[in-house]
């Protein structure tokens, strides 16, 4: 199994957040759009699931009133700028 780290910032906008809600054992979603976000940060993995590749990422935006919103992040569409880094790790993961 492979695995990568993923670090990034840039603009958005459109995207979508994705909390869990620990009392109702479900997911909350929000998208964000009709106006500029800054996606102040991204950090997370890349793995596999099953034989597909698999993404595990949380992100914080930002709007023009200095409001922030995090969550792990369903979809982003790029706006101005988007810097990813991806870091190949080199390590054997055991598990299911």
């Amino acid at each position: 199994m492979k695995l990568a780290s993923v670090s990034g910032l840039g603009a958005t906008k459109k995207a979508e957040l994705v909390l869990f809600d620990t009392s109702s054992k479900g997911f909350v979603s929000k998208v964000f759009e009709g106006e500029d976000y800054e996606i102040a940060s991204v950090i997370g993995n890349i793995t596999s699931m099953e034989d597909d590749v698999y993404t595990h990422l949380h992100a914080t935006l930002g709007d023009k009133k200095m409001n922030s919103f995090a969550g792990h992040l369903k979809s982003a569409i790029i706006s101005a700028t988007g810097s990813l880094l991806y870091t190949v790790l080199r390590v054997r993961l055991i598990g299911k």
